[in-house]
């Protein structure tokens, strides 16, 4: 099957990205909401061998990797619906490098004015949680894909037994 469409579907998933990262950011809010406050709340057992960094990492880190899982998820769930013929795993794979290029831009320059710090460490999770996100969604649309070329090939079967 031939997708010519790819180029725009790199376009739009890396565009569906920013409705997603506020969408992600929502159910980061909620995550540090409900689960930060119960089991990263700085008292564990965990925190004192790591100097606090248990949870830091339990509370910053997992939820902007969230954010970022949430994001990429919607914006190639939601491109699929737009355009249907498109290789997914090559949009994944173009928009994991303008990720993790605008990402190695930010941390460069956030490390030049400030230094290391959590805010790196969020910028990284967040980029991590984007190219995983970008990545489950290309093989379940690839599944879905497989699914409706079966459907049609199936039908089109069906309609020449019938004409002969």
């Amino acid at each position: 099957m031939q997708y010519r469409l790819t180029w725009l579907a790199i376009v739009l998933t890396f565009l569906f990205i920013i409705p997603g990262e506020v969408v992600g950011h929502f159910l980061a809010f909620l995550y540090r909401l409900l689960i930060s406050g119960l089991f990263f709340s700085g008292n564990t057992i965990f925190d004192m061998s790591t100097h606090g960094w248990f949870s830091r990492i339990g509370s910053e880190g997992v939820s902007s990797a969230l954010q970022g899982l949430v994001a990429a998820l919607l914006a190639a769930l939601v491109c699929d619906k737009f355009i249907r013929v498109a290789d997914f795993r090559m949009v994944a794979y173009a928009d994991t490098a303008l990720v993790v290029a605008i990402t190695a831009f930010g941390l460069f320059t956030s490390y030049a004015e400030s230094g290391l710090g959590m805010n790196n460490f969020v910028i990284v999770s967040n980029t991590v949680g984007l190219v995983a996100g970008l990545f489950v969604a290309a093989e379940h649309i690839r599944d879905k894909q497989e699914e409706r070329r079966r459907v049609l090939d199936f039908a089109a079967k069906a309609k020449r037994a019938a004409k002969s």
